[in-house]
């Protein structure tokens, strides 16, 4: 890996970022292209990137949920979730 790669990466994901932000769409809707033209990744390579970036933002809203939602499947609801 080079600084390229990395300045690339980095420009991918601000890109990126703020056009899921502003613009409201999904970030593998921009990141997938962005990776292909300015990295010139490989298209499955592009998705798999992807697929691993969205991993940590669409499951931490669910953690702090997650006692709950266990409790409530063995003993029905409690009283404090």
């Amino acid at each position: 890996m080079n600084l390229a790669d990395i300045l690339g990466g980095l420009v991918t994901g601000g890109v990126g970022g703020l056009a899921s932000g502003f613009l409201g769409i999904t970030s593998g809707g921009i990141l997938v292209p962005l990776l292909i033209l300015i990295l010139g990744k490989d298209q499955h390579v592009a998705q798999g990137i992807s697929l691993v970036a969205q991993v940590v933002p669409t499951s931490l809203p669910h953690w702090p949920h997650a006692p709950c939602a266990r409790h409530r499947r063995r003993q029905g609801p409690p009283d404090t979730c």
